[in-house]
């Protein structure tokens, strides 16, 4: 947490008005710490989720729809946020 923290509160404090992050980076917990040191509203918020053409299973499109939800409110919980500004899809995988 610390080293993702002291980044992120970092780039907060010189100015930086957006954080893209993604489970896989293994850092929502520090920037979840550093956006609680800032309004909101102040920050553009991005996040990934795995896309879907990485498990076969997961072809069916509303197998693919649940999972993308699962994954997002996985994000959400880990970030801390009740949203996010933009989800992309992370393709190819990390």
């Amino acid at each position: 947490i610390s080293r993702a923290f002291q980044s992120f509160s970092a780039a907060l404090k010189a100015g930086f008005t957006a954080i893209d992050t993604a489970h896989e980076y293994g850092n929502q917990e520090g920037v979840a710490k550093a956006l609680q040191t800032v309004p909101r509203k102040s920050v553009f918020v991005e996040t990934k989720v795995p896309g879907c053409v990485t498990d076969p299973s997961s072809l069916n499109p509303f197998r693919c729809y649940s999972a993308t939800q699962k994954n997002l409110a996985n994000d959400l919980h880990e970030l801390n946020l009740s949203y996010v500004d933009l989800v992309l899809l992370h393709y190819p995988p990390a």
